[in-house]
């Protein structure tokens, strides 16, 4: 009685097998799909299980921006590239993006969160290397702009591949719905720290 059962089940196997290899012939999927839907269940599973847990934003963005500090630096040197710092080439990448708006020390300290003897540090620091330079303003001579030079655009372009790389990279996978909710949900937590540190919005 027990073979017959042993037999059954190893019957039962072969014929689901072959239904299945059938299925996937008839459809035309290839292994390869199969599996990257396989991992898209596993990453579903995971995201589940993870939402199931008790969830901290803290120390997931703290995660999260050591993990993308540590890649770029990494690329950034593979690249030859030597910027000081990854925060100077943030600074040039944001420089570059508003070349034609007046930035001056204050916005800096504002985009990125750091205190004025910080962004002074950074400024100073990348003007040593001419990299930017900062100009008067004709309304009021108290205020400098802060604008690249020949040289900072150069290094931004040569920069800004790597950042669109790893921004592609980034996104792989992601919807247009789930990136516009997560920048939604990033906006809300920054605009959360600004009330922390008692800054208007």
């Amino acid at each position: 009685m027990q073979n017959k059962i042993e037999d059954n089940s190893i019957f039962s196997i072969d014929i689901k097998n072959h239904v299945i290899n059938l299925f996937t012939q008839e459809l035309f999927i290839d292994e390869q799909f199969i599996n990257k839907q396989f991992l898209h269940v596993k990453m579903e599973r995971r995201i589940t299980i993870l939402c199931e847990e008790h969830f901290h934003i803290a120390p997931q963005v703290h995660k999260m921006d050591r993990s993308i500090s540590k890649l770029l630096e990494a690329r950034v040197k593979a690249e030859g590239l030597d910027e000081g710092t990854l925060m100077h080439g943030w600074i040039l990448r944001y420089l570059y993006e508003h070349q034609d708006a007046e930035i001056y020390q204050k916005d800096i300290e504002k985009y990125f969160g750091i205190c004025r003897s910080g962004v002074t540090n950074i400024i100073q620091a990348l003007e040593k290397k001419g990299l930017v330079y900062r100009a008067s303003v004709a309304s009021d001579a108290r205020l400098k702009k802060v604008m690249l030079t020949e040289a900072g655009r150069e290094s931004h372009e040569k920069l800004g591949e790597i950042f669109k790389r790893m921004d592609a990279e980034l996104e792989e996978g992601i919807t247009e719905e789930e990136l516009q909710a997560f920048l939604r949900v990033t906006h809300k937590v920054h605009l959360n720290l600004r009330k922390m540190r008692g800054e208007n919005s």
